[in-house]
């Protein structure tokens, strides 16, 4: 995953942001372009109705997809079956991984108008609803667990001043 991250971190936010702008803007046309300069890193990506989406690719299999939502009041196609869906609230995916035989991380990022105590509340509560159990709890920060797995469900602080709560899992 080195290579992808290094890349990752050196778009930084506006770099990132401004490809899913690139992104955005061919209203449903496919996007794809390199990003270093060899070819050997690139992103696709595309808008439908319900999501964008975006793909970066790396040697040795490394990736990452990102699918964005917009908020609706109800769960667009294509929303993951076994994340929780908040009504008005926008949702971002991500799903690293360093091949096809490796397990991979998976980030989920809810922004709202909700205060974060109130969304981090219905993300645990919607996780609930799907078959996660409340391990424990501190402060702003739920550990789940389902059969083997487990996820972190947190308020992220983004300095933003748009609250922002996280769910992570290794995939």
């Amino acid at each position: 995953m080195s290579e992808l991250l290094g890349l990752l971190r050196a778009l930084g936010v506006d770099g990132f942001q401004s490809i899913l702008t690139r992104i955005d803007e061919r209203a449903g046309e496919s996007f794809a372009e390199e990003l270093d300069g060899d070819g050997d890193v690139r992103v696709e990506g595309q808008r439908t109705r319900d999501e964008l989406m975006a793909k970066f690719v790396a040697p040795g299999d490394e990736g990452l997809s990102t699918r964005i939502f917009q908020a609706t009041a109800d769960r667009p196609e294509g929303y993951p079956d076994d994340l929780p869906f908040l009504s008005g609230t926008n949702m971002m995916t991500c799903l690293a991984s360093a091949s096809v035989h490796q397990s991979g991380v998976r980030v989920a990022l809810w922004t709202g108008e909700r205060d974060a105590g109130e969304t981090l509340k219905a993300v645990v509560t919607e996780s609930s609803k799907i078959g996660w159990a409340v391990a424990s709890q501190s402060g702003l920060v739920t550990r789940m667990v389902s059969g083997d797995r487990e996820r972190i469900v947190s308020y992220l602080p983004t300095g933003t001043g748009t609250p922002t709560v996280m769910l992570f899992e290794q995939t």
